[in-house]
């Protein structure tokens, strides 16, 4: 699954599994609706630049603390 998305989305998947502890928990939270994408899931938003961009703040944004 995980190879699938690095595919899509380049540095996303490490940064998203260093982030959530696991490859396990990084391919789950990939697959879940988020609300900070507007309930859409993640994993739906990297076949395209601006969707890849979105995620990869999102997650920078968390990893910093920031939720809003």
């Amino acid at each position: 699954m995980l190879a699938y998305v690095e595919r899509l989305a380049g540095a996303i998947p490490p940064l998203a599994t260093e982030l959530l502890g696991s490859e396990d928990a990084a391919a789950e939270w990939l697959m879940q609706p988020v609300l900070a994408l507007g309930y859409k899931r993640p994993i739906d938003r990297l076949g395209t630049d601006a969707g890849r961009e979105e995620v990869e703040l999102l997650l920078l944004r968390l990893q910093h603390g920031v939720y809003v």
